[in-house]
């Protein structure tokens, strides 16, 4: 993988980690309270969604570098990235639903 290969994916991993970051304060939300705040409920979504599609644009990129075809969907970037053993088969199995 070449220096500018690596840039992307360490840039698409800071998002990933800043996600993550940006959702502690919910996770030991009572569920009641999380789900009458409307903000918090949209701001989860779209942090949820930056994160997946950071790790999508990664499975991409990295099953790409492979010579393997671009995936046809999400939840195929996820499949492929297990069965070429970017991840484990059973955390791309999880992932991918």
């Amino acid at each position: 993988m070449s220096p500018e290969e690596e840039g992307i994916v360490r840039r698409k991993l800071a998002v990933i980690m800043d996600n993550l970051k940006a959702l502690e304060p919910i996770k030991d939300m009572a569920i009641e309270e999380y789900r009458e705040d409307l903000y918090k409920r949209k701001a989860t979504e779209r942090i949820l969604q930056e994160l997946i599609e950071a790790a999508i644009d990664i499975n991409t990129h990295l099953i790409v570098q492979t010579g393997t075809a671009v995936p046809d969907d999400y939840y195929e970037s996820f499949i492929k990235a297990g069965e070429l053993r970017i991840i484990s088969t059973d955390l791309a199995e999880k992932l991918a639903s």
